[in-house]
């Protein structure tokens, strides 16, 4: 009895993080936003993963795992490339976020557990049953009525919206793998390394430099990524990934008063009704899911 009501209390608090996770997320997907009326992508993103991978390193420490044992791994292609994808998908969302209000980004890229599910069957082997593949495609509903192809309000940075969530789904199936051969220290360290190389080489060419205030700014996004990523980890740890993944659908709502807050915007009557069909057909899937760990039958 006992133990069921810790295990009840650790769920309580891997949502409880995941909330405070989600309020991380939008305030950083906001400060960024600020700064791409400001510099080019790769410097927000240098500054960005060198704290990343400063918090990466100190993290392994902390540990006690060597730093000549931290970097090797088992698959260091795959790793590599989860990397690549992850600083690409970055720039294609500074350039959407500056582009576009911050609650019609966050509502595409919501559409990314969607085509995890979609591409999970064929990559990774997973099966899913009807209900699952129907809230797929009404998901894809949702996309469509955000995007309003055809009815003269196309914006080409919708489109970049909907490839970053493509490729955030592809680092998330990537990430996946990567964790059969791996442990968490050495994705993360891939991650922080392949990224401050390959900005380090990019960023100059289009540096400017901050002033103090902007310095600022540049240094809370790699603090509030940081903070973002180790209470998600908290989280996935206390609770299944299955209970608490609907509650990241609350980067929208954040997402919406920051942009009213901060820049004055309001999304419009279809970007809110097509945000509510991805949401939900998220949280069917990830309901499912859960359905499915508990060990019920799972419908869909």
């Amino acid at each position: 009895m006992t133990q069921g009501i810790d295990i009840k209390a650790q769920h309580r608090l891997g949502v409880l993080l995941i909330c405070c996770a989600t309020v991380c997320m939008a305030s950083l997907d906001a400060v960024t936003k600020i700064l791409a009326g400001l510099f080019d992508p790769p410097q927000i993103l240098l500054i960005r993963w060198v704290i990343f991978l400063s918090a990466g390193l100190a993290l392994t420490t902390r540990n006690q795992v060597s730093l000549k044992h931290a970097f090797v791994s088992q698959r260091p292609r795959l790793q590599i490339f989860r990397a690549l994808v992850l600083t690409a998908l970055s720039g294609v969302f500074v350039l959407a976020f500056k582009n576009l209000q911050l609650a019609e980004v966050i509502a595409i890229a919501a559409s990314a557990p969607l085509i995890v599910t979609a591409l999970s069957k064929p990559i990774l082997g997973e099966s899913h049953g009807w209900g699952r593949w129907a809230s797929v495609l009404i998901g894809f509903v949702g996309v469509l009525i955000i995007l309003r192809p055809g009815f003269g309000v196309f914006n080409p940075f919708h489109l970049l919206s909907l490839v970053g969530a493509v490729m955030w789904a592809s680092y998330q199936i990537l990430t996946r793998l990567a964790g059969r051969h791996d442990r968490a220290e050495v994705s993360m360290l891939y991650l922080g390394l392949v990224g401050v190389v390959c900005l380090t080489v990019i960023a100059p060419l289009v540096w400017r430099a901050p002033s103090l205030q902007e310095w600022g700014l540049l240094i809370l996004t790699g603090v509030l990524a940081v903070i973002a990523h180790f209470l998600i980890i908290k989280a996935l740890v206390l609770a299944p990934a299955s209970a608490i993944q609907p509650f990241n659908f609350l980067t929208f709502v954040w997402a919406v008063g920051f942009g009213w807050l901060l820049f004055d915007d309001l999304p419009d009557g279809p970007t809110l009704l097509g945000a509510a069909i991805i949401i939900a057909s998220g949280v069917y899937v990830f309901h499912s899911e859960y359905r499915r760990d508990k060990g019920g039958r799972e419908l869909g």
